[in-house]
Parts: C-alpha cells; sequence; structure tokens
C-alpha cells in the first residue's frame, strides 16, 4: 500500500535485544496526510539499516510504501504499520 502525506514529528528511537540476543532498533514518525482535517498516521520503520537509509526529517513531503500486520498478545489484537 501507499499513501502521501507530509513528516509532522520524529519520536524517539527505540532499541533493544531480541530473545536470540540480536540487537534491534525502531524509529516511528507521524505523517500528516491531510491537510484540511489534520488526519495522522504513525508508521515505523524496523532495522537499522532502513533507517539510516530512509533519514526521515520533520516537514518532508513523502510517499509512503507500507505493511499493515496485526498480532494478538494476551487476548488483545494489535495492528502495526511498517
Amino acid at each position: 500500500m501507499e499513501i502521501k502525506g507530509r513528516v509532522f514529528q520524529i519520536l524517539p528511537e527505540r532499541s533493544g535485544v531480541n530473545k536470540a540476543g540480536n540487537p534491534w532498533k525502531v524509529l516511528q514518525f507521524v505523517l500528516q496526510v491531510d491537510d484540511v482535517f489534520h488526519k495522522y498516521i504513525v508508521f515505523e520503520i524496523f532495522g537499522d539499516d532502513k533507517i539510516e537509509l530512509m533519514h526521515v526529517q520533520v516537514g518532508e513531503d513523502l510517499k509512503v510504501y507500507f505493511d499493515i500486520e496485526a498480532r494478538e498478545y494476551q487476548g488483545k489484537w494489535y495492528n502495526q504499520i511498517r
């Protein structure tokens, strides 16, 4: 899927180590997709290499290609947009 918008905000990077002992890093940014009604979507870039490649900046106009997936955790479902 794809959507166009302007980067409204970049959230602090998160990082950690998975169960296998491998490091991971995630960067989330907020995309404003409608100038009139100010609709926002939070996107997630997963992986240090992809974060460096994207180099997202506030105010930048982007066309974002993304995947939506859902996962279950303790009986509740959560959507992720990557």
